[in-house]
């Protein structure tokens, strides 16, 4: 028994080893891997905003469900606002001039800009980076301004380290970015003002510059012949030998399966498609315009899988704001509802009884109710987006969803997201959910 006393006396006398307790927000964090997303909400189905490189510097502010980590928005992040809601200062400044304007997240890699996280109110003074006009879009100005107090991004909390690494850090260039080396003065093609491609359309395009601008010009690509100030005649496109061809064909492969590995939302497709006719143009047998004509095809069925994506994340996004609005509409019918209106919280179901259809009393109102074996009804159901409701008619159910109350009828009201067949005899004696 001393013994034991004594070993315990020895250890309570040891020094204790620090345990690091949880983080005092916001704190430092260093990005530890290559090409991490940014993204405009905390988890993947959030389309990116920016990309980080190993040893990037980001400031948090919160740790998310699910290891999602809020930081601030990185250098050069930005947000849309539509112009119509802005009164234009000096110094690149403008007041905000409505209620709970929308501040949509940019993204440097598109025009998307679905996720609203914070409202601006008014009289709240922005600063403008950029005015755009969108085509295609109701609000066709928009203008880029810093992104507002209280908006975050977030990244994926394993590609954080609360440490600085100690190697492998990318030094920064002479210019000052970290992400890319000094590039090579550039190179112009052989080619007229008229023959270059139109700059980009998206919210980041940069100054147009030739393709390969970044990389040493090959041996195809001579400088522009001095023409005559009275001559207006583009000069002759130059021939490509057998290897300069395959060199560029090689060359635009590679960079077509680099791009392809990353998630379609950050695909440019322009300059390759560009670049992909050109060599077409300049190909002299048969056999190298087959084999550009297919290259030109593969960008062609990218450019397509980036425009349904593309679709799908507008479509989601529309989805998420329904939803929204159908939680805040339960919400404020269950707040109005009397206390004797309100029954007692079923731990199972939302609302059980005989599906059955009801004449809608007007425009919008629920066509669907749930009535116990008298006839009389339980409660109505709106089926949730998605939601086919017609084939569980004239079935017990039971049903799950967000709970609300409709005043005039002075009945609950239920948003089906999820229907359980209580209906056994159809069931082989189970009874089933279904989605």
């Amino acid at each position: 028994m001393y013994r034991r006393l004594a070993i315990l006396l020895l250890l309570g006398s040891l020094p204790t080893a620090a345990v690091a307790g949880p983080p005092s927000f916001p704190y430092k964090g260093y990005i530890n891997a290559d090409g991490v997303y940014v993204r405009s909400g905390p988890g993947n189905n959030y389309y990116p905003t920016d990309k980080l490189e190993s040893g990037a510097v980001v400031e948090i502010y919160r740790h998310d469900p699910g290891g999602w980590y809020a930081i601030k928005p990185p250098e050069g992040s930005f947000t849309w606002v539509a112009s119509r809601y802005l009164q234009f200062g000096k110094d690149h400044l403008a007041t905000v001039n409505g209620d709970r304007v929308a501040a949509r997240v940019g993204s440097r890699f598109s025009d998307i800009r679905d996720v609203i996280q914070v409202p601006l109110d008014r009289g709240e003074l922005v600063e403008v980076l950029e005015t755009k006009t969108i085509s295609g879009d109701k609000d066709s100005a928009w203008c880029k301004i810093a992104p507002p107090s209280g908006e975050f991004r977030w990244v994926f909390g394993k590609y954080v380290d609360r440490e600085s690494p100690q190697a492998g850090i990318r030094k920064a260039s002479s210019e000052g970015n970290p992400l890319l080396p000094p590039s090579s003065p550039p190179q112009p093609l052989h080619h007229s003002a008229d023959a270059m491609p139109p700059a980009p359309a998206g919210p980041d395009a940069a100054p147009h510059h030739p393709p390969h601008a970044d990389k040493e010009p090959t041996a195809y690509m001579p400088r522009l012949a001095r023409a005559d100030a009275d001559s207006h005649e583009p000069p002759p496109m130059r021939a490509l030998s057998p290897e300069e061809f395959q060199t560029e064909l090689d060359r635009l492969n590679l960079d077509l399966s680099t791009m392809l590995v990353e998630e379609p939302t950050v695909w440019t497709c322009d300059a390759l498609a560009w670049r992909a006719e050109d060599l077409m143009a300049r190909a002299e047998t048969a056999i190298e315009r087959g084999r550009a004509r297919l290259l030109v095809n593969r960008i062609q069925q990218a450019q397509e899988i980036k425009s349904r994506f593309d679709a799908i994340l507008t479509a989601q996004a529309d989805i998420q704001r329904q939803d929204h609005l159908l939680a805040d509409l339960s919400r404020l019918r269950s707040s109005t509802a009397p206390a004797e209106a309100r029954p007692a919280a079923n731990p199972k179901f939302d609302g059980t009884g005989r599906l059955t259809r009801v004449v809608p009393s007007k425009l919008g109102a629920p066509q669907y109710a749930l009535v116990d074996d008298k006839g009389k009804v339980r409660c109505y159901v709106t089926p949730a987006p998605g939601m086919n409701l017609q084939y569980y008619v004239g079935r017990r159910v039971g049903i799950n969803g967000v709970r609300g109350f409709m005043p005039e009828q002075k009945a609950q009201h239920v948003t089906a997201k999820y229907v359980t067949n209580l209906d056994r005899r159809l069931w082989g004696g189970r009874s089933g959910t279904l989605r």
